[in-house]
């Protein structure tokens, strides 16, 4: 008999070690799903983390390029006001060079047809005559001398000298 409790006594261990086992194994899961239920948030937190850096940095990218294009256009639009400023201000040079060469032209003509009047009313070698006299006379060329010294005879001295220089400074004065 001794044998047979042995045998029952055995088989209750090995029963009992198999319950402990699976009840070990199911504490063993339990633990584990205590642990990661633990760590879930954390997990949630972090991937929701990722995410919004993630759209953080495609907002960034997407500012960069608006900003990017807006000054693109407003360089293009800048250009193109400057040529087109640029072109206007040509165009006025031009149409101002071409009324001033035509009003010079004009009146270099005129002055030409006049010229041309003058010289067939009189003799041209007598046009040439008068213009150099006339020449002469605007430049203010002496052709007489201001003071004039003559021998004993002629009853002129270096008194006469001195008034006559006299005289020249004191109508200066007066003009």
């Amino acid at each position: 008999m001794k044998t047979l409790t042995d045998r029952k006594l055995a088989e209750q261990q090995r029963i009992t070690f198999e319950t402990q086992r699976g009840a070990e194994t199911t504490r063993q899961q339990l633990e584990q799903s205590r642990a990661l239920a633990n760590t879930q948030a954390q997990v949630v937190d972090a991937e929701r983390s990722v995410q919004i850096a993630d759209f953080h940095a495609q907002s960034t990218v997407k500012k960069a390029r608006g900003e990017a294009e807006a000054k693109t256009t407003n360089a293009t639009a800048d250009a193109n006001v400057r040529q087109t400023i640029g072109a206007a201000d040509a165009q006025v040079i031009t149409v101002t060079g071409a009324a001033e060469a035509g009003k010079i032209r004009s009146v270099g003509e005129a002055e030409a047809e006049v010229l041309k009047k003058k010289i067939e009313s009189v003799d041209p070698q007598y046009y040439a005559v008068m213009d150099i006299f006339k020449n002469l006379a605007n430049g203010q060329v002496k052709l007489v001398p201001d003071i004039s010294m003559s021998g004993a005879n002629g009853g002129s001295g270096p008194l006469d000298v001195l008034l006559g220089m006299a005289l020249r400074d004191a109508v200066k004065e007066k003009r």
